[in-house]
C-alpha cells in the first residue's frame, strides 16, 4: 500500500485503476509490446480483471480499507494462502494464520485507518501495543518478507529465455525479452523477468512433456 501511494504517476488515475496498476506485472501497453501481434490479438486483455475487482472495490469507505477488503477478499486466499499452503504441504509441515481468527479480522476492520497506516508507517497499531514488551530495534525495524534470492533466478533466466528459444515459443517478441533481461535496473523489473521465466518453464513441463 505504501509503494502504491509513493507511485506518482499512479496517483492520477481513479482508486480501482491505482490498485490494479499496483497489483499488475505487466499493463497492457508493456504487454502489447511484449506479446507477438498473433498472441496480442489472441490474449488481448480485456476488462475482465477490473470488473472482478471492482465488485469488492465499489464501497464509499476510505481507500486503505477498500484496498485492503480486496485482498483479504481475492489477493490473500487466491494467492498468498494458496502458495503457503501448497509449499508447506510439499514438505510436510503444518502452518498456522493466527492472525486471521475472525474475530481478530473483524476487530482490525472496525478500527480506523489512521491506526493501520500513520505516516506511511504500516503495522501501526501492532508496532505500539507490542512497544512495551519488544525491543525498539525489533518494533521500528523495516519490514522484510520472505524474499527468493533473486540472483539464480536471473541467471537461469538469461538461459532459458534466450533470443532462440522465446522465437521459437512464438508467444513474445524476442528483441522485447532481451531488453527486459538487460535493463540496469533488474530490481524494477525482477518480477517480469520471474513471471516470463515461470511461463516459460511451465510450457516445456506441461506443453512440451520436458522436465
Amino acid at each position: 500500500i505504501i509503494q502504491l501511494i509513493h507511485s506518482i504517476p499512479v496517483l492520477k488515475l481513479d482508486l480501482l485503476s491505482q490498485y490494479l496498476y499496483s497489483m499488475t506485472v505487466f499493463s497492457k501497453t508493456e504487454l502489447q509490446q511484449l506479446l507477438t501481434p498473433f498472441f496480442w490479438q489472441l490474449t488481448k486483455p480485456a476488462d475482465k480483471k477490473q470488473l472482478t475487482v471492482s465488485s469488492h472495490f465499489s464501497t464509499d469507505e476510505d481507500f486503505l480499507t477498500q484496498v485492503l477488503k480486496t485482498d483479504v477478499e481475492t489477493w490473500l486466499p487466491g494467492v498468498i494462502l494458496l502458495k503457503t499452503d501448497r509449499m508447506t504441504m510439499a514438505h510436510s509441515l503444518e502452518t498456522r494464520v493466527p492472525y486471521l481468527d475472525h474475530r481478530l479480522v473483524e476487530f482490525i476492520f472496525s478500527l480506523p485507518s489512521s491506526m493501520k497506516l500513520r505516516r506511511f508507517t504500516g503495522k501501526f497499531i501492532q508496532r505500539l501495543a507490542a512497544g512495551s514488551v519488544v525491543p525498539k530495534e525489533i518494533i521500528n525495524r523495516r519490514k522484510h518478507g520472505f524474499d527468493v534470492p533473486f540472483e539464480p533466478f536471473y541467471q537461469l533466466a538469461k538461459q532459458v529465455l534466450s533470443p532462440t528459444s522465446v522465437k521459437s515459443r512464438g508467444w513474445f517478441r524476442p528483441e522485447k525479452v532481451q531488453e527486459i533481461l538487460s535493463h540496469s535496473d533488474r530490481y524494477r523489473y525482477d518480477k517480469k523477468i520471474l513471471a516470463l521465466l515461470m511461463l516459460e518453464l511451465w510450457a516445456r513441463i506441461f506443453l512440451d512433456k520436458k522436465v
